[in-house]
């Protein structure tokens, strides 16, 4: 694909670039008689000229104004002079004089005989030198007073890790001036350029040497992000960083917000036990906030929520969902529909997956998550995409229609020109395209919205990797709200939403995220009371929406009951086969829970349990949803959302 930068001017240079070349190399093959002389020089520049464009399209590193002007003008008129002063005939001559002209950026000069033209080149060389050792110097210099000053004033956000992620969140926290610093150990990582350029300071040296976390002054930074894409990287950098706070000297109330990637769930529990020793601690338990996020996770929960699977799907119809490509983003897609197909005909939702290594990744898949067949059905298809040429071979509609399409593949291009195929086998129900970061294709897509009504792009880091997911939190605003909620009404209080654990919190979160779903199940949506258009919104009182209730309400306890369930077995939870007492509901340390059962079983629970009605709990829940809604700032509307 064409980089956007590659604007017509550039075009342009490279067609003129091609012609001189293309013309010099022609006459002097075919002229040698034109190889002497005016002629030649001219020639000559015409090579030269393209080699120059040629190295800046292709993205050599950029110097300072000066290095460029000193490097121009010692090739353009180094080259020539001795293109004179050389003895010779021929297309050699012009090789021998750039030769000698690159050595003059060593301050080496072979010839005694030095005309004006040359004695330019030569000052030139060493003002390009001399610009270049400055420039490093001025660079150096520069970082480490920025980083000290930052440092010293503190409350800035320090990011271990430059990959495209974190140069998306470091650009969106410096368009409202927040002091950002980025720790890379890779010199060569083409975003510092940009960073740098942008006002953030970005510090070239490993974050797990102690040095350079506190050259960035972790200790008294406002944020502090680990958004590498190894999981054991991120965890080396929190153990580290932690270290340092434990030997902090003094007392201070400000409080870090340490934020740590992590996508693999068998690290949850590590995490869990290492948030357990940070709270444990004198020293870091009013200090450090350990808080986990998963890029790969949010991309399919966004999806989820811009375009949803019920959007498209037939009363009664079961969700039949084609994940095309089962990465890291493939299998969060998975889980999130795992987690949210729920609906009051009780359908299981069924998967068929499309990618070439299907195999060997279920297999991984479900070690990993062990009790995923028992929330839905898969079929897995092992096969290179790009060879495919015919749908009906692989016969994906042998058991159900399919209803939603998710592509998820290596590289935005590949993703999209798949992303096309499927859409023209399947244009009438929604293609889901995972764009990254190729901003013609995603602009074209959205321009032509209307001829491509079903495909949808989703996945782009401008939008996921912002201040608002990562930090701010603003997908878990009704999940925080449904915490606050159920410790208002409760007569026992509650833990604060910062005291829950990991996953009581992600407990709520999928909570929040089901919301939408049984609002659809009865014709309605929620809005913000603030957003309300009073002549388009239709706004449903509390007696209408019990009224809508009647009849319903048992079917949507169960869609309750199956969706908690879900949620427990996509986290490794299995059924609790004993109950030894009254009170023996769950068993927390081996993730085992009494309630885990269909819902035609769980009277027989119950009875074994003191105080206890699981199927009550659910109904609650489906009734309670307009007054949480209500008391948080939301009104429900009659009809789809838009």
């Amino acid at each position: 694909m064409f980089n956007e930068k590659l604007t017509t001017l550039h075009v342009w240079l490279l067609s003129t670039a091609a012609f001189l070349s293309g013309g010099a190399a022609f006459v002097f093959l075919f002229h040698p008689e034109y190889s002497e002389g005016p002629y030649a020089n001219i020639l000559a520049l015409g090579l030269l000229f393209t080699f120059i464009i040629i190295l800046n399209w292709l993205k050599v590193p950029r110097h300072n104004r000066l290095q460029k002007i000193s490097f121009a003008v010692v090739i353009l008129t180094g080259v020539p002079s001795f293109f004179e002063l050389i003895d010779g005939n021929g297309f050699h001559v012009f090789f021998e004089s750039l030769y000698a002209t690159v050595k003059l950026f060593f301050l080496n000069l072979d010839t005694t005989e030095v005309p004006f033209s040359l004695e330019i080149a030569r000052w030139f060389a060493v003002l390009f030198i001399l610009s270049a050792v400055l420039n490093k110097i001025y660079n150096i210099t520069t970082e480490t007073f920025k980083s000290r000053l930052i440092g010293i004033v503190g409350n800035h956000y320090v990011i271990c890790g430059l990959n495209e992620a974190a140069k998306e969140l470091a650009l969106d926290l410096r368009k409202d001036h927040k002091k950002v610093i980025v720790i890379e150990k890779d010199h060569q990582n083409e975003f510092i350029g940009v960073l740098r350029r942008n006002g953030a300071v970005v510090i070239e040296g490993d974050f797990l040497d102690y040095r350079t976390l506190e050259k960035a002054n972790v200790i008294n930074c406002r944020h502090l992000l680990m958004m590498t894409k190894n999981d054991t990287l991120n965890i080396e950098a929190l153990i580290k960083t932690t270290s340092i706070f434990k030997q902090r000297k003094t007392f201070t109330t400000r409080k870090t917000r340490c934020c740590i990637h992590i996508v693999d769930p068998k690290f949850h529990k590590v995490i869990e036990e290492f948030e357990k020793e940070i709270n444990n601690h004198s020293k870091t338990k009013n200090s450090l906030d350990l808080e986990i996020f998963n890029l790969y996770e949010t991309t399919a929960k966004v999806l989820f929520r811009h375009h949803p699977l019920y959007k498209h799907k037939a009363k009664g119809e079961a969700v039949h969902l084609l994940i095309v490509g089962f990465g890291k983003t493939g299998q969060h897609i998975l889980l999130q529909a795992a987690r949210l197909s729920h609906f009051m005909d009780g359908k299981k939702l069924h998967v068929t997956i499309i990618d070439k290594e299907a195999d060997y990744k279920i297999k991984s898949f479900r070690k990993r998550y062990k009790f995923i067949d028992r929330v839905c059905t898969m079929k897995v298809i092992t096969i290179d995409v790009e060879t495919i040429t015919d749908l009906t071979e692989l016969r994906l509609e042998e058991t159900k229609p399919i209803t939603y399409i998710a592509v998820s593949l290596s590289s935005d291009h590949i993703d999209f020109i798949n992303g096309l195929f499927f859409w023209e086998q399947y244009h009438t129900i929604p293609v889901a395209i995972h764009m990254e970061r190729d901003v013609n294709i995603a602009e074209w897509v959205d321009q032509n919205v209307k001829q491509f009504k079903t495909m949808y792009r989703f996945g782009d880091l401008q939008n996921i990797a912002s201040e608002d997911v990562i930090i701010n939190h603003r997908l878990d605003e009704l999940a925080e709200e449904i915490h606050d909620y159920y410790c208002e009404t409760n007569e026992g209080g509650g833990p604060s939403w910062e005291e829950l654990s990991l996953f009581h919190k992600n407990s709520n979160r999928a909570q929040a995220d089901h919301i939408e779903t049984k609002l659809n199940e009865l014709n309605f949506h929620k809005k913000r009371r603030d957003k309300i258009d009073p002549q388009k919104d239709e706004i449903v009182d509390e007696k209408e929406y019990h009224e809508a209730l009647e009849g319903v309400m048992e079917q949507l306890a169960k869609s309750e009951h199956a969706r908690w369930c879900a949620f427990h077995f996509t986290n490794n939870w299995d059924t609790k086969q004993t109950i030894e007492n009254k009170n023996d509901a769950k068993d927390n340390g081996r993730k085992l829970h009494s309630a885990l059962v269909p819902w035609e079983e769980l009277a027989a629970v119950e009875d074994l349990l003191e105080n206890t009605n699981y199927r009550d709990g659910n109904r609650k829940t489906v009734k309670n949803l307009y007054s949480l809604l209500k008391a948080k700032g939301y009104v429900v509307c009659r009809g789809k959302a838009g």
